[in-house]
């Protein structure tokens, strides 16, 4: 495993020009990555990109995806950017056209769909060279592929980095705005940035954050005419891309209802449903497992206080998956410390994770179901009591701050005494 490392300025700068000349020497292309809005967002803007220059693309999305996002997959057929589903069909796709492997918004392969069968057809079939474009570091994030070009920077998303790469590539090619960001690639890069910081409300570095979320808010209002169904400010596409049927919202309210809550700390463990199960009545599509997981990990922490523990088992890939969650409001503890108590706990049943300061995925090994849950429930009693000691440790220090401050105070009001005391006396 090749640690992942944020790349330096110029680095970054080095592998923008090299994948320029990538792109040009290749027509074929192949978006490979662990679905979230953020990965669709900044996969469907790439691809409109390379459609922009006559180079062909596929996205490989296995999983039913959020219905919210139907029309971004409509600009992407609109475009013909072909999705495909079904992993066998990818073998005649692969030899045929031998298309350079793009990875986005994925920290390890362990997270990609179908690794071992794909990752056989890129060896056999597909150039060595590849582009990998991610902002997660720690826990197990790594390269994925020793020979690819990484976009690697610590942004609030990877629709950011993108944005970034494009600004460049117009310097670079004297392009003008319209071609570098016209409406499709604004209202797909707007997708991420919105979704990965919450409308603004979970950012990791503002200053990018602000300048990224100005500029292309504002170019989407500007270049947005015609239709008024078109979407045309930020705020239209977050209400857009997490907009939820009454069915939906009533599961999602009794799941979180359902979960245990110890000192601000919240815990769901989810019944062993298949990913593509639907956890709503009458098989609601909208309740499908796999498009509610990140609306639950994100629900459980406000409901909780802290933080919020999501755990599912993935049918697909045969492991557990914990995802930890800070509520916006707390900020004192830095959840990838998390990992130490898990390998603690979980020994060699450990698989990795990592994530953000405040969002985090772990992964556990296929164990016996009741083990699993046993070990659990310490972990649980472990994070509550982190938790309790320093929210404790903070209260002391508050207060010792406090007495300090007093003390302090009744020392300068003595001498102020003292020295009107001396006064009077002359």
């Amino acid at each position: 495993m090749i640690k992942k490392k944020e790349d330096t300025k110029e680095e970054f700068l080095e592998n923008i020009k090299k994948i320029t000349d990538l792109i040009n020497k290749n027509d074929n292309f192949f978006f490979y990555f662990s679905p979230d809005p953020d990965a669709v967002g900044v996969s469907i803007a790439f691809s409109l990109f390379l459609r922009q220059n006559y180079k062909d693309c596929v996205i490989f999305l296995p999983e039913g995806f959020d219905p919210n996002l139907d029309f971004l997959f409509d600009v992407a057929s609109y475009n013909k950017i072909r999705i495909i589903k079904d992993v066998h069909k990818l073998k005649d796709i692969l030899m045929q056209s031998k298309p350079v492997f793009v990875t986005c918004d994925t920290a390890t392969h362990f997270l990609l769909p179908s690794f071992s069968e794909i990752n056989k057809l890129k060896d056999e079939f597909c150039p060595k060279e590849s582009i990998e474009l991610d902002h997660h570091f720690g826990g197990d994030s790594e390269k994925i592929y020793e020979d690819s070009l990484t976009l690697f920077l610590k942004t609030n998303s990877s629709c950011e980095i993108l944005a970034e790469v494009f600004d460049e590539i117009g310097k670079f090619e004297n392009k003008n705005i319209d071609y570098i960001f016209p409406r499709n690639i604004v209202l797909s890069l707007l997708i991420g940035i919105c979704f990965d910081t919450q409308f603004g409300k979970f950012v990791v570095d503002k200053e990018n954050y602000d300048k990224w979320y100005h500029f292309l808010s504002d170019r989407l209002k500007s270049i947005t005419w015609g239709n008024p169904k078109y979407l045309n400010s930020s705020k239209q596409v977050f209400d857009a891309i997490n907009k939820m049927s009454e069915t939906k919202e009533k599961v999602l309210k009794y799941l979180v209802d359902t979960s245990r809550t110890k000192k601000k700390v919240g815990l769901l463990i989810l019944p062993p449903v298949g990913m593509y199960e639907s956890l709503g009545p009458a098989g609601d599509s909208t309740c499908i497992l796999s498009k509610i997981v990140t609306d639950l990990s994100n629900s459980l922490p406000e409901y909780a206080g802290r933080i919020g523990i999501l755990i599912f088992y993935d049918n697909l890939a045969k492991i557990y998956f914990l995802k930890i969650r800070r509520s916006f409001s707390y900020k004192d503890y830095d959840l990838r410390d998390l990992e130490v108590l898990l390998k603690e706990i979980f020994e060699k049943d450990y698989l990795g994770g990592g994530g953000h300061s405040g969002a985090t995925s772990f992964r556990i090994n296929d164990i016996d179901r009741n083990d699993f849950i046993y070990k659990v429930e310490q972990f649980f009693d472990k994070v509550v009591e982190i938790i309790t000691n320093l929210k404790n440790a903070s209260i002391e220090n508050n207060e010792d701050s406090i007495k300090k401050k007093k003390k302090k105070k009744s020392k300068e009001d003595d001498i102020k005494k003292n020295k009107k005391k001396k006064k009077n006396k002359k």
